[in-house]
């Protein structure tokens, strides 16, 4: 009967390793030098490494490409509606650049992206254009020559439509593309020059003295980013979907694995250990292998490695909670929470005298970033994504490994180690491996490496709670919570993953040994059915069952049984009920995958199967 049974129907038994198989951690992935998610949560902050000064003026939030109601900035189509980013050399991107962003394009001329001299001379700088049929014109200025465009791109985006639209230049390939919705539409072989984007930055519009009249970008923009190299294709697939909050499954597969060697709370405070600020990511969710960010507040000499240590202050989410917004603290002196900020836990306008009068873009703008290098085909199609807020999937498989073996609780303090906010990308999401970011408040001993020792205040989120938003709270001598962030927390099928929104200046989050279990799950297939009227999540470019699969372990209780339809690039159906709840109907291109506990599988296997 076990030969009939193996012939008629597949079995898979899915372990944890073979799940973490499916995560594409990625550890190299390009980090921008200018990243405006431009939506609610971010407002109009750069959350890049760089952290960079922008003023905002005369825009609101708007819809945006992930359908959310807060996902944009509107641009009213004047040079009053702007967003300025100081002169400065981490924005000067002379060898190498991609930029991309989100365009809702209304249809009128007007600056997206302009790089504004403080003389008639230009700079590399980005229009639409209604009288060439709707384009996105590229004018590339080289530092040799800024009375002109040395080269330019052009290509016809759709009107009152999201696009999403970028370039690329590599001055040592001698090479520049320009890409729509992830396509690269033109592209041409080049000298090899450095462009003119020493000036200051202005999105969504300008004066500039060749014009007659005030004009300006009306529309809106989201998810701006620019990168210090040529992304791949695959790279600017992904980016597309950054800034897309609706997916709660993201997180468990698209996050960094975070170095957390050295985060332990009784990590001894070493100098030059980088900061959170200065080394941990703000635009990825990050999972700490095996440990979770301390959710108490560490004791005066807990320092994670520096000083001062955080921590998140409150209660991690369930599986089901989906992301929750947190406070990370971190401790300072006696104050448990002496600095603090927001941390998720899973669970347009400018002035140029080249032109005669103002001129703004009317439009929205979103997911705004500029990078220092010409990214590659793949990697615009990467920061495409980075702005993306729909996939709750994503950060399981999409995520870096963050080194954290000085993180420790018991890691003593070493000058020189490098805080949060030095080193964790604040784009990404990160896994710990085999570890988690501890939850409670580290004593005065522990230090992670760094003082103060950061800590996750509040209880970690169960599968089902999907992407939670916590409190990773900082001590600070007697203070558990001296300073605070909000960290983005995903549990996935065994480990967490996490996304930092911000850090403190000082400190280093301790991490701890996960010691969460997790059983091995075992699916039945049927070949050519499909379960209807269950599916409770739909997602497509799902290459392959197993992560079709995976995806249900990561959605917890909630998700029953699977269907995977081998129809253009894979489609992914989870269903809240299995076949004996409702019915299967004949498809040869589905397949239905039903999940078993141990002992529901050892009575299937007894059972007649006639």
């Amino acid at each position: 009967m076990a030969s009939y049974l193996l012939q008629s129907i597949s079995m898979l038994v899915w372990c944890k390793i073979l799940l973490q198989k499916c995560a594409t951690a990625s550890k190299d992935f390009p980090e921008p030098v200018v990243f405006l998610p431009l939506n609610k949560e971010y407002g109009t902050r750069d959350i890049s490494k760089n952290y960079l000064t922008t003023t905002a003026n005369g825009i609101a939030l708007a819809p945006g490409p992930d359908g959310q109601a807060d996902g944009s900035y509107e641009f009213p189509g004047n040079a009053n509606g702007y967003i300025e980013i100081p002169k400065s050399r981490k924005t000067d991107t002379r060898h190498k650049i991609s930029f991309f962003t989100w365009i809702f394009y209304k249809g009128t001329y007007g600056p997206i992206l302009n790089y504004e001299t403080d003389d008639i001379t230009w700079g590399l700088h980005i229009f639409t254009d209604v009288n060439k049929a709707n384009t996105f014109f590229v004018c590339f200025v080289s530092r040799s020559d800024m009375t002109r465009c040395r080269y330019n791109l052009e290509y016809t985006i759709h009107k009152d439509a999201w696009n999403f639209a970028g370039f690329s230049y590599d001055s040592t390939a001698r090479k520049m593309k320009l890409y729509v919705n992830g396509v690269v539409t033109e592209k041409t072989a080049t000298e090899t020059f450095e462009l003119h984007t020493e000036p200051k930055i202005r999105i969504g519009g300008t004066k500039n003295i060749v014009h007659s009249s005030n004009k300006g970008f009306a529309g809106r923009l989201s998810c701006f980013q620019i990168y210090d190299t040529a992304l791949t294709e695959e790279q600017i697939k992904k980016i597309q979907q950054y800034c897309d909050r609706n997916d709660i499954f993201k997180p468990c597969f698209d996050y960094k694995l975070l170095d957390i060697n050295n985060r332990l709370l009784n990590q001894t405070f070493t100098q030059g250990t980088k900061t959170d600020k200065a080394k941990v990511s703000r635009i990825h969710w990050h999972r700490l292998a095996g440990k979770r960010i301390i959710s108490y507040c560490p004791n005066s000499h807990g320092s994670c490695g520096k000083q001062p240590p955080g921590w998140i202050n409150g209660q991690y989410p369930r599986l089901e909670d989906g992301i929750k917004t947190m406070e990370l603290c971190y401790r300072k002196d006696s104050d448990c929470c002496a600095f603090k900020v927001s941390v998720l836990i899973r669970i347009g306008g400018t002035k140029n005298i080249v032109h005669s009068s103002n001129k703004g873009f009317a439009g929205r703008l979103s997911c705004f970033q500029i990078y220092d290098t010409a990214l590659t085909e793949e990697q615009i199609k990467k920061i495409q994504q980075y702005c993306d807020r729909n996939d709750i999937f994503k950060p399981c498989f999409d995520y870096k490994l963050l080194d954290i073996n000085n993180r420790l609780l018991n890691q003593t303090f070493t000058q020189g180690t490098k805080t949060d906010k030095a080193k964790v990308s604040r784009i990404h999401w990160h896994r710990l491996a085999g570890k988690r970011i501890i939850s409670y408040c580290p004593n005065s001993h522990g230090s992670c490496g760094k003082q103060p020792p950061g800590w996750i205040n509040g209880q970690y989120p169960r599968l089902e709670d999907g992407i939670k938003t916590m409190e990773l709270c900082y001590r600070k001598d007697s203070d558990c919570c001296a300073f605070k962030v909000s960290v983005l927390v995903r549990q996935c099928y065994g480990y967490y993953v996490f996304k930092f929104d911000d850090f403190p200046v000082e400190g280093r989050f301790c991490v701890e040994q996960d010691k969460s279990t997790f059983h091995n799950a075992m699916f039945l297939s049927t070949n050519e059915r499909c379960l209807t009227d269950h599916a409770f999540y739909m997602g497509n470019d799902v290459n392959e069952a197993s992560k079709c699969v995976s995806y249900c372990l990561n959605a917890g209780s909630r998700c029953k049984s699977v269907n995977y339809i081998k129809e253009g690039s894979g489609r992914c159906q989870l269903n809240n009920a299995t076949k004996a709840e409702g019915h299967l109907r004949e498809d040869p291109k589905c397949s239905y995958y039903e999940k078993y506990s141990s002992n529901e599988f050892s009575e299937y296997l007894l059972k007649p199967q006639f």
